[in-house]
This record gives C-alpha cells, sequence and structure tokens, in this order.
C-alpha cells in the first residue's frame, strides 16, 4: 500500500474542515429560520453555533436511549430521526419522526431528568449538538427566547396527546391512511410517490406488517395508492383523505 503524501493529508484535512464548516453554515441558516429562534439576534446564534459542534449518525445508529443522562439539545440539519419507547414486553411504539429543522432533547435538558424516549436515525444524519449550558443561558438572557421553547413544549405535549389517542382510538386504517397522507405533503407539496417499506411504516404505526400490508391492499384495490417494492405511489390523496375508510371491504 502507498503511503500518503503530506500534501495529500493536507487535503484531505482542508476538505474535512470545509465540511463541518458547511453543516454549521447550514445549521446556522436554519436556526435563523426556526420560529424558535426569531426572537434571536443574528450575533448570539452565530456564537450559539460556534459554541455546539456536529455529529454524524449512520442508518440505524443510537443517539440516545431513555433514561440517560442528559447534557445537550439536537437540531436536526439533514436526515430523519425516530423518537421511539419499547415497552417491557419488548413493543415498539414511534413517538415521533423528526426531520430538518427540528429541536429535540430539550425536555430532559430543562428538568434535568433523564431523557423520555430512545432516539435513533432513520437514514444517514446529520445533527448540531447545543451544549446544556449554553442552551440554558440562552433561556436566561433571552426572555422571548424563553417564551417560545414553553410555547414550543406545550404544542409538542399536545401533539404526543393526539398520538397517543389516536392510537388507542382509531382503527389502523384510518392511521395509516393519515400516515400515508402525512408523507405525501410532509415536504410542504404533494409528493407522488415515497420510498418505504412496509416494515418502516408497520414500525410507525406500532402495528405488525401483515396486518398493514392487509390494508395496503385494500387501499391499493381502492384505487388510493399503487404499490411497488419499498415504494408507494400516491393516486388519490382525497380518498386518503376520506373520514369513513371502514367502509372499504378488505
Amino acid at each position: 500500500m502507498k503511503e500518503r503524501s503530506g500534501e495529500y493529508m493536507y487535503k484531505l484535512a482542508v476538505s474535512d474542515c470545509s465540511s463541518r464548516f458547511s453543516v454549521k453554515d447550514q445549521a446556522l441558516r436554519i436556526l435563523s429560520q426556526h420560529p424558535l429562534f426569531e426572537s434571536v439576534s443574528g450575533t448570539a446564534l452565530e456564537e450559539l453555533v460556534s459554541l455546539s459542534t456536529t455529529s454524524c449518525l449512520e442508518r440505524g445508529e443510537v443517539l440516545f436511549v431513555r433514561k440517560d443522562p442528559a447534557d445537550s439539545v439536537y437540531v436536526v440539519i439533514e436526515g430523519q430521526v425516530a423518537l421511539e419507547i419499547i415497552s417491557d414486553e419488548g413493543r415498539q411504539v414511534r413517538l415521533d419522526t423528526l426531520h430538518s429543522g427540528d429541536v429535540f432533547g430539550e425536555f430532559a435538558v430543562l428538568d434535568e431528568g433523564g431523557r423520555t424516549a430512545d432516539a435513533r436515525a432513520l437514514c444517514e444524519v446529520r445533527l448540531l449538538r447545543i451544549g446544556k449550558s449554553n442552551f440554558l443561558e440562552m433561556i436566561v438572557c433571552e426572555s422571548r427566547f424563553a417564551l417560545a421553547i414553553i410555547k414550543d413544549l406545550v404544542n409538542k405535549i399536545r401533539q404526543t396527546d393526539d398520538k397517543m389517542e389516536d392510537m388507542m382510538f382509531r382503527p389502523l386504517r384510518q392511521r395509516l391512511a393519515m400516515l400515508l397522507l402525512e408523507l405525501a405533503y410532509e415536504s410542504g407539496r404533494g409528493q407522488q410517490a415515497v420510498t418505504i417499506t412496509q416494515a418502516e411504516i408497520a414500525e410507525r404505526l406500532s402495528a405488525t406488517r401483515e396486518k398493514v400490508n392487509t390494508h395496503l391492499q385494500t387501499l391499493r384495490r381502492s384505487g388510493a395508492i399503487g404499490l411497488h417494492r419499498g415504494k408507494i405511489e400516491f393516486l388519490d390523496c382525497a380518498l386518503l383523505g376520506h373520514a369513513d375508510l371502514s367502509k372499504l371491504r378488505p
């Protein structure tokens, strides 16, 4: 094997350094457009990002697990992160799926308790890690930011309550249709198809793959969706959004 030259190693170091800078630049853009940070001055945001670090996760890698001590708040720069809990019986329940721009981990930082869920990368993920002391200092110094954090936490609690209520009272087929609509429009515009497996859908709905497959086939026969290997095509979103999906024959 050839020994790598000093020039090669220098170029590699420069490339790695510029990559880190570009991720932080991206993080700064995301924070400057985020409702939580809209009251924070540009100078304060730049300082916060400069004091923070970036990290990458591979698909399936776990960032933290429930009850871990919390020393930081995270911002998703790229990719998707699942927040999950696992029951004593081993049942996995997806609480939320986080995307670019989402902030998470603040609950445990604020109450100084352990993490309330597991965080796992669903694909390659880039994160901004804001240290606990820097996050708390901004709350103390920026009253409007503190109020925004409180409102955001309340909204997250309401959303979690709604999801738990859906799991308890809505039939699986309706929850499946709601998830498909969310996937179709989560980018802000209707998509014609989404790349996702039935196993991933079952995981997000805390259901079995067999039951999910049964309902997907029902929706396919109704003309609402098309099924392909690892992909779902949206043919009739109006039908997916129809309130009385129970009338569709399995």
